[in-house]
């Protein structure tokens, strides 16, 4: 992401979090209402398959932006 749109994000945030290895931020079908702006460590977004293994449709690391979700 360039550093011009994470530039402007920051000072927009209104809040900072911290989550546990393991903890989620969001499920699927959550209203949209939060863009989580990653800023030191790695994201992954993560969908199971019906046969119950994981698929990683997305991973963030600091300066990327995870995705939109509730809060």
């Amino acid at each position: 992401m360039s550093e011009q749109i994470i530039a402007y994000l920051r000072p927009t945030a209104v809040a900072e979090r911290t989550f546990a290895k393991g903890e989620h931020l969001f499920h699927r079908d959550d209203p949209v209402r939060t863009l989580f702006l990653v800023t030191s460590g790695c994201v992954n977004l993560v969908r199971h398959q019906a046969d119950g293994s994981p698929a990683v449709l997305q991973r963030s690391t600091a300066g990327t932006v995870l995705a939109l979700t509730c809060h």
